[in-house]
């Protein structure tokens, strides 16, 4: 019961952290301006503080969560370890890993509640002669600077960072002469492997939602396209490795129980035959309409093309995803036994997402029918509700309208500036924006692309990220919005010595969608 009763807050509060979508929030102009000047501040940096304040400190308001936050104690046992005592409990703790790559080293990176390091698991010293960045323990008191209390957002900002998209995290003065520098922990370890095998986990649960490899039909040949098209061929040869070394280990007995499930699970490809040829193996294969574990193949196709950025996913997308990984573990579990020495407790919850099961495993049905329309875009980034709605094609008609019609009043009322006005206006701004280029390189240690970005998301993004949070992202959760199932009351955490959770006050006043949204949700949803 405590654990459906945590699950269910997650299901709630964290979809709602990512509908306020922290992409875009990126974009402002007091993060421009620490972009630009602030030293070791980047975009990185600004997603992992709205991480901070739009997921993990909304759960009980706190300002700033650190990793050592996360580590759990025990009055009765101060020595306590996972990894040595949770054998003895029946209820075990978990262990948060995070992990990201490094730079200097190609080694992974892991934070944990109590350390962050390189970890010795995942270096093969046979062919590695690399030093191993050696791990920091948050509690000693020999810790360079504030890394005893690292923050979780800049954590989850590092093993998130996709190389050439975002700026790594980088740790300075943390090991003599070297500024570490965090990527993405799938660069080196897709699926988190060495941190389960270092703590000699043997049965072994996986869901990947990484962004699925597609084919392209006529790839481009230019090198920046080639080499996009390469990295995402490497990272797609690195998950399959891995994938073979579970199977490898489940077949020699080293794991008791491997589940793996992913969002092409059972999305077999056809074979395509060359022009011309006879034999036509290339027919597509008759299949059921539903997989397995009963999700529509289309909608399921569908799934595993959706965008793995964070902006906002709407309810549809959402739900969605949630029902399609709860059927997949549901069927490999029970129906597949892929884990047989994992003793399973059932127990019947409500669950927000099963709101979307009829959209899901009953092709043709009214509700499939809109949530393939919705699902068509989700493996879009922009332009999502204008490829959904004919609605903000009139709302952008109206608002240049009505900006046309205050420009010409105030054009009446106030003389227009003179070319020379408006050039000196112009030229102060570049000026003003070069005078601080040399200074923030110099003594921020940023460099020159990093100051115009700054410059360019405080004086022109800010603005078109404000329009767009406010008005367009409203209409398309608007547009997306699916009617959640109402949460049971039967799962609220009992009173029991082993385990007390402590319930968020409730709010003074309920909190307030944004003006747009209200406005909304005066009409149906479609």
């Amino acid at each position: 019961d405590d654990y459906i009763a945590l699950v269910q807050e997650v299901e709630e509060k964290f979809l709602a952290g990512v509908q306020t979508n922290i992409r875009t929030r990126i974009a402002t102009v007091p993060a421009g301006l620490k972009m630009a000047f602030q030293p070791g501040y980047s975009r990185t940096s600004r997603a992992g503080d709205l991480y901070d304040e739009k997921l993990y400190c909304n759960i009980d308001q706190v300002s700033k969560r650190a990793m050592t936050d996360l580590l759990m104690r025990f009055p009765d046992q101060p020595d306590f370890r996972p990894k040595y005592d949770n054998w003895k409990r029946e209820s075990k703790v978990p262990i948060l890993v995070l992990n990201a790559t490094t730079l200097n080293t190609g080694h992974n990176w892991q934070f944990t509640a109590s350390w962050m390091g390189e970890s010795p698991q995942a270096i093969n010293g046979a062919i590695d002669a690399i030093p191993r960045l050696r791990r920091m323990y948050y509690d000693g008191d020999d810790i360079p600077g504030d890394y005893g209390r690292f923050p979780l957002g800049h954590a989850v900002g590092a093993s998130a960072c996709v190389p050439g998209l975002f700026e790594p995290i980088p740790l300075p003065k943390l090991y003599p002469d070297r500024t570490v520098r965090l990527v993405d922990g799938g660069v080196h370890d897709n699926q988190g492997l060495a941190s389960l095998l270092e703590q000699s986990c043997n049965v072994v649960l996986i869901s990947d939602a990484s962004g699925q490899s597609r084919e392209e039909l006529n790839p481009k040949g230019s090198i920046l396209g080639v080499t996009s098209r390469t990295n995402d061929l490497l990272q797609f040869r690195i998950r399959e490795t891995q994938y073979d070394q579970l199977q490898a280990l489940t077949r020699s007995g080293a794991i008791e129980g491997l589940m793996f499930i992913h969002l092409t699970s059972e999305l077999d490809a056809d074979a395509i035959s060359w022009i011309n040829a006879k034999d036509q193996d290339d027919i597509p294969q008759q299949r059921d309409p539903t997989t397995s574990y009963g999700v529509d193949r289309i909608v399921q196709k569908q799934l595993a093309e959706v965008r793995t950025d964070l902006d906002s996913f709407s309810d549809a997308e959402a739900y969605s995803l949630m029902m399609s990984g709860y059927l997949m573990a549901g069927d490999a579990l029970k129906e597949k036994g892929c884990a047989p020495t994992l003793p399973l407790k059932e127990k019947q919850a409500s669950w927000r997402f099963l709101a979307v099961e009829e959209a899901m495993t009953k092709p043709a049905s009214a509700p499939n029918v809109r949530m393939r329309r919705l699902l068509r875009v989700s493996n879009k980034l922009p332009w999502k509700i204008w490829r959904l709605s004919p609605l903000p094609y009139v709302v952008t008609f109206a608002l240049l309208v009505v900006i046309a019609g205050l420009a010409a009043l105030v054009w009446s009322k106030v003389p227009p500036p003179t070319a020379a006005q408006v050039g000196w206006a112009a030229g102060g701004l570049v000026a003003l924006m070069g005078a601080t280029i040399v200074p923030a390189m110099i003594f921020a240690k940023k460099r020159f692309l990093e100051v115009v970005l700054g410059w360019f998301v405080a004086t022109g993004l800010a603005l078109a990220s404000w329009l767009h949070v406010t008005i367009y992202d409203q209409m398309f959760l608007w547009y997306g919005s699916w009617e959640a199932k109402p949460k049971s009351s039967a799962f609220a955490a009992p009173d029991s010595p082993k385990l007390t959770i402590k319930a968020t006050p409730p709010a003074a006043k309920p909190a307030r969608r944004p003006v747009v949204r209200r406005v909304l949700n005066l009409f149906s949803p479609p």
